[in-house]
Order: structure tokens, then sequence, then C-alpha cells
């Protein structure tokens, strides 16, 4: 965003020259307005719609001076979106823009009213640290119209911080340009060229050929508040050649008139009138205060060229203008000046009194201003200086007063600080003890179930060992006496009862074979732990109304015994409680295991259940959150009637 401000410079010749200070702003790209990453799909696609207008409400802001309607009504719009979603980041940003729009219109205390109101969005924002130095930035400018200097040099200040805090280059550069500025506006010449060349060392390590020329143009102006026409001459040579090729319009408006100034004062009146005419000529439709500035150059340059028909028009123009904007600026007092030459030339001493004691007036009006401006600034100065020696009155008594009881504060500080310290290492020791009888009481919890566990775990071998070595083993030689006794009586083959006995001991083997498997599977001891999960699935799935997928990923083999055969209980028990309630068709078991973090997931399509009601919760499941708190990890089940079942755990290996 550019915002012209008017300035006065006075040349060695004391010629007064009105000259535009260009104080740049906020330069964005559309990139850089942006909706905010973790939001809903739906609310997302809003705030993208809310960034386009913004984007265009920027683009028409800066590409031309008469496309303001334009540029609020696309941010007007993306302002009252944002409103009607919450979209703070949107207000924030539309609300920066509008201000600058007004800026632009000459509503200078409307666009600091409209910043004031836009804060607590800039705050609530997501991008709250970029937006809140573009905030600052713009403030700043309403500031600097206002001719408050040092309200606008304290938010590009905050600014600056913003922009260092972040590293960014592009923004700590607008910064430095705008610092630069005020401090011309402020006739601090030393301060200005510090802070322009540090943005210039910056434009030109990123390449910002569109702020260097920026740059330029106001080096240029700083040359000339310090009557150095050379310096002026050479940067604003060099600010011209960059908007040229670039064009950007503003700047080489802002060159053409400076060069205008330059030749004009060098006698070289047709090289002025050529760069006076091209700065009118450079906006399709020129801003009013613009196309008055040119036409007043083309004026004294047509009068100095003798072409007194041309030059009495465009300075009648140019005052017409002005009279307009009630823009009453050296340039325009200069303009009554040379009408009075002119008039002169024609002898025409009624018009020449006329202009000359309005061009007197006004003259003497503005001195009047500027003079007052610095009385108020002394004035301020001198309170100032009352009020520090009222304080520093003030505070030797003070010093006085304390120096008297300095000693016995001193020992109330001590003794305070004492007590203090004393209390805090109560309280840290009261609190470790309770921490650490806290962990004492989870690890004998953790004792005592890894301790019943072990012991369940001992029992169910020595059971599977007693099923799988006795009653097996008593069963196989039934089955092995029952073939015999078919060989010897071939006719006891046919026999009813002898079938359903046969079969009936087949049925009790099947059955004890499954039971020792469950109790201690063979499995576990022989393959590598996924292939374990897989062998159990495969096992259970067999029944053909369940069917189990089962995927895995990562090393399982760095979990030591004791974790292998709890996760291999705590499936098997969720795999059990599926075939026996869920009615489920499908089963699910995932294992995953990186950067040594395991989770289990198993999930069923089954009729789930209320997992507010107690009722539901089973021996089966006390028994897996008793595993699970056993190797310090964490279960979730996710559930409703109807919905089936997910069960997920994760632990820290």
């Amino acid at each position: 965003m550019i915002l012209l401000i008017h300035i006065s410079i006075q040349f060695k010749w004391k010629l007064n020259l009105f000259l535009v200070l260009l104080l740049f702003g906020f330069t964005y790209s559309p990139a850089q307005v942006s909706a905010p990453e973790k939001v809903s799909r739906t609310w997302s696609q809003d705030t993208a719609l809310i960034c386009e207008n913004i984007r265009k409400g920027r683009q028409y802001l800066s590409n031309d001076l008469n496309n303001l309607d334009s540029s609020g009504y696309f941010l007007e719009r993306a302002k009252r979106e944002s409103m009607s979603i919450g979209f703070a980041d949107g207000v924030a940003r539309a609300s920066i823009y509008l201000s600058l729009a007004q800026s632009k219109k000459g509503n200078y205390h409307l666009a600091k009213r409209m910043l004031i109101k836009a804060l607590p969005y800039c705050i609530n924002a997501i991008h709250q640290d970029e937006i809140i130095s573009h905030w600052h930035t713009a403030i700043a400018e309403s500031y600097s119209y206002l001719g408050q200097g040092d309200s606008a040099l304290f938010h590009l200040y905050k600014a600056e911080i913003y922009a260092q805090r972040k590293n960014d280059s592009s923004r700590l550069l607008i910064t430095y340009i705008n610092m630069g500025s005020v401090w011309i506006i402020n006739e601090k010449w030393d301060n200005a060229a510090r802070y322009l060349g540090k943005a210039k060392q910056i434009a030109l390590a990123i390449g910002d050929n569109n702020n260097l020329s920026r740059i330029y143009s106001n080096l240029a102006i700083l040359a000339a508040r310090q009557d150095d026409t050379s310096g002026m001459f050479t940067y604003a040579s060099k600010s011209i050649a960059i908007a040229e090729k670039y064009n950007i319009i503003e700047i080489q408006y802002n060159a053409y008139v400076l060069l205008g100034e330059y030749y004009f004062r060098a006698e070289n009146y047709n090289r002025a009138l050529e760069y006076f005419q091209r700065a009118y000529n450079v906006y399709k439709n020129p801003p009013p205060e613009l196309s008055a500035i040119a036409l007043s150059g083309m004026g004294k340059s047509n009068l100095k060229l003798n072409n007194l028909a041309l030059a009495k028009s465009q300075q009648l123009k140019a005052l017409e203008i002005a009279s307009k904007k009630e823009s009453h600026t050296w340039n325009v007092i200069e303009s009554y000046k040379f009408l009075a030459e002119l008039y002169a030339i024609e002898q025409n001493g009624r018009e020449v009194y006329k202009y000359m004691n309005i061009y007197a007036n006004l003259r003497d009006s503005l001195k009047d201003k500027e003079r007052n401006k610095k009385i108020d600034e002394l004035e301020t100065q001198y309170q100032l200086a009352e009020k520090e020696k009222e304080i520093t009155d003030k505070e030797l008594k003070l010093v006085k007063q304390q120096h008297f009881i300095s000693n016995r504060n001193t020992w109330i500080a001590i003794i305070s600080l004492g007590a203090l310290c004393l209390a805090i290492i109560l309280i840290v020791s009261r609190r470790n003890l309770h921490r650490k009888m806290y962990v004492m009481q989870k690890e004998e919890e953790i004792k005592q179930l890894k301790a019943m566990m072990d012991g369940e775990e001992k029992e169910r071998s020595r059971i599977a060992a007693e099923l799988h070595d006795g009653i097996s083993g008593l069963l196989s030689a039934a089955t092995i006496n029952l073939n015999n006794l078919s060989h010897e009586q071939t006719g006891v083959t046919g026999n009813a009862n002898f079938q359903k006995t046969t079969l009936l001991i087949r049925e009790i083997s099947k059955e004890v074979r499954k039971t020792a498997h469950n109790l201690m599977p063979d499995s576990l001891l022989q393959n590598d732990f996924a292939q374990v999960i897989q062998l159990h699935c495969d096992y259970l799935a067999q029944d053909k109304s369940l069917h189990i997928e089962y995927r895995h990923f990562g090393d399982f083999e760095v979990l030591n015994e004791d974790y292998k055969l709890s996760v291999y209980r705590i499936i098997q028990e969720l795999l059990q409680n599926i075939i026996k309630h869920a009615q489920a068709h499908v089963a699910v078991v995932q294992m995953h295991m990186e950067d040594a973090l395991l989770s289990i997931t198993v999930e069923d399509d089954g009729i789930g259940y209320d997992k507010n009601n107690t009722k539901n919760a089973g021996m089966g499941l006390h028994n897996i959150e008793n595993r699970v708190k056993h190797m310090n990890g964490r279960l979730s089940i996710d559930t409703e009637p109807g919905k089936g079942t997910s069960v997920y755990i994760e632990v820290d290996v």
C-alpha cells in the first residue's frame, strides 16, 4: 500500500517546493493471505473464499488510486462474511486494508478508528504475530498523516520487533522504509539515512526491485531536504529506471516530479516541462491532488518558455483543483506567485495585485502554522522539563526518607526472605514425599498385579500340561482301544452306540487340545511374535462364522517375554469376547511398533454395547485392564449399541 504525504522542501536558493514522500506499508503477495490449516472442510471453503475477496481488494487498493470503490466492495464483503463465521483473521485483514483505503481518501481519523476497532480481532487471530505486525504498520501510517510522528514511530518500532521475532525480511524491509520516511518528516536526517540504508541492504539481498525503487525515491527526497541536488538527481534517476522497468506507477510519478524540479532550477525548462508532462500523463485517471502538482510544474515551465496562454490555463486549472480539495500546500502557493508574474507580463495590474495578495496571505498562513507547530513543540518540551524537575525534587525527598528506614527494611526483608525460603522448602519437601509415596504405591500395585498374573500363568501352564500329558493321553488310549475292538469284532462298527462313543471321544480330545492351546500355546515358544498372533487368528477363524483380518507392522521381537505373553493374552481375550458376545461377522486385529511405541487395535462389526452400563464390564475386560496397567499402557474403548466395538491400546516399550 502506498501512502502519499505532502511535505515542503527549502532549497539553498530559497525556493519552497512541494514533493510527495512515499511512505510504504503493506505489500502482500496473495499467498500471504491464507486460510488457517486446522479447520473443518466446510469452514476451510468459507475462509478460502474470504481470503480470495481480500486478495482482490488488496489488488485494487495497490494498483490504482482510482479503484478504491472496487477495493472497498471486496473488502467489506470479506469482513462481513468473516464476522458471520467467527473468522478473526479475515476480519482483521479486511479491516486493516479498509483503513488504508480510507487513508487514501484522506479520512485519516476514520482510518485510525477502524484500526482501533480491529485490534481485538488481530489479537485473537490464528496468525496473530503476522497480523499484529501489519496492524502496527497501518496505524503508524494513520499517525503520520495526522502529524503525530512520535506515535507513528512507536508503532513502527513494535512492528520491527514482530518482524525480527519471525525473522521476516520482507516485513522488516517495509518497516525500515516507513521509519526512514517518518524521520524525514521529522527532519532527523541521520536517522532517516540510517533506516533507509538498512532497507536498501535488505532489498538488494532478497532481490526486491519494487521496494528498492521506493527506497531510491525516498533517498532522493532526503537529498533534496538537505539541499543536495546532485544526490537528488542520482537517486531519482535510479528510482525511475527501476519504476519504468517494472511499471510502478506511483514511483514513476514521484521521480518525474523530482526531475522536473531539478531541471527547472537548472534553467533547462524544456526538460523540466517534459518531466512534469510525464508526471501528469503517467496515471490514466490521475487523482486530483497529483494532477494539481503536475499542472503547476507544467505551468511555471511554460511561463519560462514564453507560452503564456498555456501557462495561464495550466496554473488556473491547478488552482481550481487545489481549491476544491482545500490543499493549500507550497506548490499551490507558488502557482499564485507565477500567475502574478504572468499578469505582470500582460500588464494587468488588478490581477497582479489580486494574486500577489493571495500569495502573501497563504504564505504567511502556512509560515504561521509551521511557527505555531514549533512553538507547541517547544512548549511541550518546557512542560516536560518542568515536570522532570518536579519529579527530581520529589525523588530527593523520597531518598532522604528511604535512607532513614533502609536499615529496618533490610532486616525485615532478610527475615521475610528466610521465612519464605523455609516455607518453600517445607512445601517442596511435602510434595516430594507425597509424590514418592504415590510412586511407591503404584509400583506396589504393579508388583502385585505382576505376581498375580505370574501365578495365573503358572497355573495355566500346570493345567495345560495335565490336560496334554494326562487327560489327552488317556483319551488317545481310549481311541486306540476302540479302533482295536472294531478290528477284532467287525460287526460292532455298525452299532449306533459304538459310533456315538467314538465320535464323542474325538470331540472331547479336540476340546482338550483347544483348551490346552489357549492355556499355553506351543507357537508362543516356537515362532516369532507376529506369526504367533497370525496362527491364533487363523485357528479361531476355522469356525467360519467369524472372518478375522490381521495386519502388523514393525519389529515385535524387541518385546520381552512378559510383554509378549501379556499382549497375546489381551488379544486372545478380546477375540474370545467377540466370538462369545459380539455376534460379529468380521474382526480386525492390528499391531504397530514404531519408535518404542506399541499400538494394538481390535475392532468388530458386531452389536456393540453400552459402556456406561457397569453390568457389561465382566471379568474378561477387568483382566485386560489389569494387563494394560501392568505394562504402564493406555486403554481406550469406543462402542455403542448396534455400532460395533473398537479397542485401542498404546504401550511405551
